[in-house]
């Protein structure tokens, strides 16, 4: 089921690192930064190359059929020179 559930799903611009079935039944998917996807700044769309900070987040995503999934996903927060 985890190799199924791995070739499955897509983020834009994030990568699949594990898939974890937790104690209570529900998935957590470890995502990363695809290093193939430049960095675009939310509010006019132009590549960004300045960082601001990172960290990482946990989201509820959608259930996959009957189990809860849930994503620890890397966040950046860029400075745009156009903003």
């Amino acid at each position: 089921m985890r190799d199924a559930m791995l070739g499955v799903v897509f983020w834009e611009g994030r990568l699949v690192d594990s898939c974890q079935e937790r104690a209570d039944g529900s998935l957590l998917l470890t995502l990363s930064e695809d290093p193939s996807h430049r960095p675009r700044c939310g509010r006019c769309g132009s590549d960004c190359v300045l960082l601001h900070e990172r960290r990482r987040r946990r989201v509820r995503d959608r259930d996959w059929f009957d189990r809860h999934v849930w994503l620890d996903v890397p966040i950046r927060r860029l400075d745009c020179y156009q903003c």
